[in-house]
């Protein structure tokens, strides 16, 4: 995680969310950031990433990034 606060410019914190772990729920944290955010966006595909993070370990328990991409069609 390290690696991509320091591609970041910014992100931003979503309301708390409690995520079920184990059978139990725990308290997180929610940070977001889309490719605006990047320092140096990556061309031709979209970032959009959201991490939970348990408030009592600092642990990161669950990444999402839907990403999109454009392939060009190879013609003979």
């Amino acid at each position: 995680m390290a690696g991509t606060a320091k591609r970041l410019k910014s992100a931003a914190f979503l309301p708390d969310e409690s995520i079920p772990v184990n059978g139990t729920r725990v308290g997180c944290y929610v940070i977001h950031y889309s490719d605006e955010d990047l320092k140096k966006p990556r061309e031709g595909l979209k970032e959009d990433t959201t991490f939970w993070i348990d408030k009592s370990r600092e642990l990161v328990l669950k990444t999402f990034t839907p990403a999109e991409s454009y392939m060009g069609i190879r013609r003979h």
